[in-house]
């Protein structure tokens, strides 16, 4: 006789393995189980994670701040190259906790993280920390971030 993998109850002539599809969702779920304990919530350095990254935030500033830039811009091209340098630099502003609003007309509904000296200006030797250093980064709104990027550009084709 033939019985049941799960419950171990006889099985009929047409079932195989298990008498019910719920019995076999037991036994394939102890073999493979579709949740991941939760160690994998956790960094190495024992701090919480978010979403499916596989480090904390503070492991990963601290990995990608200890890249130079030509490390990191070898991964994309044109306007992306420097695409991970600008998300370290608003996780390194969050992070500082610093008042969300215009340094220049004190707007607060949207700003957006600026680079005082631009990326391209640092030597590609430069440290991703280094760039991304509290004194290189403020919030700008959005016009006077244009305004900040034109009058930059005036002034270096001017002189």
């Amino acid at each position: 006789m033939i019985v049941c993998k799960q419950c171990s109850s006889p099985l009929t002539k047409w079932q195989k393995k298990f008498c019910s599809m719920s019995c076999a969702a037991k036994f394939n779920n102890k073999l493979k189980p579709k949740r991941k304990p939760n160690s994998d919530k956790f960094c190495a350095c024992g701090n919480k994670k978010s979403g499916r990254s596989k480090m904390c935030l503070e492991c990963w500033l601290d990995q990608i701040g200890r890249k130079t830039l030509a490390e990191v811009s070898t991964k994309y091209r044109g306007s992306l190259k420097w695409m991970a340098v600008r998300e370290d630099a608003k996780n390194r502003m969050n992070r500082w906790k610093v008042d969300k609003k215009c340094e220049k007309c004190n707007w607060k509904k949207h700003v957006e993280v600026n680079h005082k000296k631009k990326i391209s200006e640092f030597p590609l030797e430069t440290l991703v920390k280094i760039v991304n250093s509290r004194e290189n980064l403020h919030y700008l709104c959005p016009n006077c971030h244009w305004e900040f990027e034109h009058n930059n550009k005036a002034a270096s084709s001017n002189g």
